[in-house]
């Protein structure tokens, strides 16, 4: 009688789910974004982010770099996000855009804004 009570004791806790084994990680993504100051364009991708399910602190982390109308800065700031690890980089000016792409051939660059792209480089 023991026996059938461990036997179905064990058998019973091997198919019901424990709270560890359901828990599943939340992958973070990191996205850096780099201008030359916050705009409501990147308020707005925020916001649409937000929408899609994408929440900073929970499954988003956005790490911002500005260069306060410096592009002299922005190579640094762009090697700064490269450095943090950041799985995209969204730019607003193509000045940006162009220290972004000169900092890593890896990483995605998304340009919301951008007069000449191609002539820019």
């Amino acid at each position: 009688m023991k026996r059938r009570r461990l036997l179905v004791g064990l058998c019973t806790a091997a198919f019901v789910p424990s709270t560890a084994r359901t828990q599943t990680a939340v992958t973070v993504h990191r996205i850096g974004v780099l201008g030359p100051r916050p705009t409501p364009l990147i308020d707005a991708l925020m916001s649409s982010l937000s929408e899609r399910g994408w929440h900073v602190g929970q499954n988003l982390l956005v790490e911002t770099r500005y260069t306060q109308g410096d592009p002299q800065r922005a190579e640094a700031l762009a090697r700064e996000l490269v450095a943090q690890r950041v799985h995209l980089i969204v730019t607003n000016v193509t000045a940006t855009a162009i220290a972004a792409h000169r900092a890593t051939k890896t990483i995605p660059i998304v340009m919301l804004t951008s007069g000449f792209p191609v002539e820019g480089g």
